[in-house]
């Protein structure tokens, strides 16, 4: 009997030590298992699912793209292919005219002069030189554009022992008169252009 109440009074003492700890025995399985209130606690403690990196780019404000500005230049080479230097910046030539209109023009003739006395009266695609042949100018071919956007492109080519050093191109209105203009390899601005008339044919 004495040994039966040690057995009895240690089950007790074992039940109310872990009664205290967070546990309760389950005499159907005899076994123990821990409190409801403890795996609630547990449950709550547990690390939530890491944030994927798809969730964190759709939850990521989307930020609208700069505009990109202008790319300047002093010759075509410094511009990315297909692209020439107009007035200082890497453009086309289409970019230069509206071409969206009903009625479009063309033209048909170009007056104009230059620094060294010579007056000319020429077509798109045609042109002369200057500086002994150092510096070469044409008057470039441009889409049919919308009424009262005359506007004429001009390349000029620097030369150096019948090599091209760089080309450039500037655009004229009527009775507008070129920036002093220099060759590539001189800093002596001596040549300008001046367009007189344009010729132009409406339809």
């Amino acid at each position: 009997m004495g040994f039966l109440l040690k057995i009895i009074i240690l089950i007790i003492v074992v039940g109310v030590v872990l009664t205290y700890l967070g546990y309760q025995i389950d005499f159907d399985f005899n076994v123990f298992k821990p409190s409801q209130e403890n795996q609630s606690e547990n449950q709550s403690s547990a690390p939530s699912e890491p944030v994927s990196e798809q969730q964190l780019i759709n939850s990521s404000p989307i930020s609208e793209p700069l505009p990109s500005l202008p790319q300047t230049c002093s010759y075509n080479q410094n511009c990315t292919s297909g692209l020439l230097c107009i007035d200082g910046t890497c453009k086309t030539i289409a970019e230069l005219y509206n071409t969206d209109c009903e009625q479009t023009c063309s033209i048909t003739a170009v007056s104009l002069s230059t620094s060294d006395g010579e007056k000319y009266n020429l077509k798109l695609g045609m042109g002369s030189y200057s500086m002994a042949g150092a510096l070469v100018w044409k008057l470039l071919t441009i889409p049919k554009y919308c009424p009262e956007e005359s506007l004429i492109p001009i390349q000029l080519t620097s030369k150096s022992g019948g090599q091209v050093i760089a080309e450039q191109v500037i655009t004229l209105r009527e009775s507008e008169t070129s920036p002093p203009i220099s060759h590539a390899l001189s800093a002596e601005k001596q040549f300008t252009i001046t367009l007189n008339n344009i010729t132009e044919s409406c339809s």
